[in-house]
């Protein structure tokens, strides 16, 4: 199954409650099925984020 996955922050690096339990999610489901997410940058730093989590999501779309 394909799922995206829409967030208001990149979950990485899961440093508050919301994040983590995207992060934790989209791990989780990423196991059995493709997901790609779309997630808005807070910071410049977030950017780091983006090769982590492309490990296990077909896709990270941020803006």
């Amino acid at each position: 199954m394909r799922i995206l996955m829409i967030a208001n922050s990149l979950p990485y690096p899961p440093t508050s409650g919301g994040r983590i339990r995207i992060y934790n999610l989209l791990r989780r489901v990423a196991c059995r099925h493709e997901v790609s997410l779309a997630a808005f940058l807070e910071s410049a730093g977030d950017v780091e984020g983006i090769a982590h989590l492309q490990q296990f999501c077909a896709k990270v779309e941020t803006s």
